[in-house]
């Protein structure tokens, strides 16, 4: 459990199955970050690369609503956002320490699926 703890304190990684809401506050390597999470219904990974974060469903299911995001990443806007490659509305705002981006509806990711968002740093 000890193993764990620190990949936890290490992603920052929160999840919130009832408001289908996910969130990574990664404390290393932000501009180049990978990690491993895991929820009841699944598991898959989660990546930062620049501007670029992606969500992959490796096993299971994840309903999701909410993606949060460590403001030290300082985005202003998304200039896109995809699931499997088809375009999906969403906004950005701010709570507390992290960018939140709330999706128009809940989606359901299955094995093999990728959520994908680039951001912009400079507002529109």
């Amino acid at each position: 459990m000890a193993s764990w703890a620190v990949l936890l304190a290490l992603s920052g990684y929160k999840y919130d199955g009832v408001s289908h809401f996910i969130a990574f506050s990664p404390k290393i390597h932000q501009y180049n970050f990978y990690t491993f999470w895991s929820t009841g219904n699944g598991w898959g990974s989660f990546k930062v690369k620049n501007d670029k974060v992606k969500i992959k469903m490796e096993y299971g299911s994840l309903k999701i609503s909410k993606l949060g995001i460590s403001q030290d990443y300082e985005f202003k806007s998304i200039q896109s956002i995809q699931i499997n490659s088809k375009k999906i509305k969403a906004k950005l705002s701010r709570d507390k320490n992290l960018s939140i981006v709330n999706l128009d509806r809940t989606a359901e990711l299955k094995r093999g699926d990728e959520l994908v968002i680039i951001f912009k740093k400079n507002p529109d």
